[in-house]
C-alpha cells in the first residue's frame, strides 16, 4: 500500500529538532497549528474592530457614510487604495452573486441582454456581466477589503489627509504616533 505523509518530511524535520521521537515532533507541529489558529482568530477580531473604528471615525470627521465610494474632497486615495477598492467591489458582488439561485442567475440574462445570450458566450464572461449588475454599499465593501487597505490609511501618504484631522483620535493615548499604528 502506497503511503501518503500528511506532513511532509522537511516540515517535520523543523519539529524534530527539538525533540529526537517522532511522534513527539508531530505533536508540537499540531500544538503549533492550534496555537496559530487560536492567534489567527484574535488577529481577525482585531482587524474587525479596527476596519469598524476607522470607517467610524472617517464618516464622523468627513460627514460622508460612503467615503469608499464616494471619497469627500478631502480624501484623495492613492492608486493603491483605489485598485483595492476596485477589487473589495469585485469581491462583494461576486459574493451576492454565488448566493443566487441557477434560476434568479438566469434572470438577470434578460436585464443584459434583452434580445438573447449571444450564442457561445463563454461562461465566465455571462457570470462576470451577471455580476456587474449589482450595486454594492459601503458595508460590503468594508467587509471585502483586506487589511493592506486598513494599513495603508495609517501610512506616511494619509498623514496630513487622514490621520491629523481624524485617525489619531481614535486612539485613547494622545502620544501615540501614526508610524507605531503604521
Amino acid at each position: 500500500m502506497n503511503r501518503t505523509p500528511l506532513i511532509s518530511t522537511p516540515r517535520l524535520e523543523t519539529y524534530k529538532k527539538y525533540t529526537s521521537d517522532p511522534m513527539k515532533a508531530i505533536e508540537l507541529h499540531n500544538m503549533t497549528m492550534q496555537v496559530g489558529s487560536s492567534l489567527m482568530a484574535v488577529i481577525a477580531l482585531i482587524e474587525l474592530g479596527l476596519r469598524n473604528k476607522v470607517h467610524d471615525q472617517i464618516f464622523r470627521d468627513f460627514g460622508v457614510e460612503d467615503w469608499m465610494l464616494n471619497p469627500p474632497e478631502k480624501i484623495r486615495f492613492c492608486q493603491t487604495e483605489k485598485r483595492l477598492i476596485t477589487i473589495a467591489k469585485k469581491h462583494a458582488r461576486k459574493a451576492m452573486y454565488s448566493k443566487l439561485s441557477h434560476k434568479d442567475k438566469k434572470a438577470l440574462d434578460e436585464r443584459i441582454y434583452p434580445i438573447g445570450v449571444p450564442a457561445g458566450i463563454k461562461h465566465e464572461i455571462l457570470s462576470r456581466k451577471r455580476q456587474e449588475t449589482f450595486e454594492v454599499n459601503q458595508g460590503q465593501i468594508i467587509a471585502q477589503t483586506t487589511i493592506l487597505f486598513w494599513k495603508r490609511l495609517f501610512s506616511k501618504d494619509y498623514e496630513e489627509m487622514l490621520w491629523r484631522p481624524s485617525l489619531r483620535n481614535i486612539f485613547p493615548l494622545k502620544h501615540i504616533r501614526r508610524s507605531d499604528v503604521s
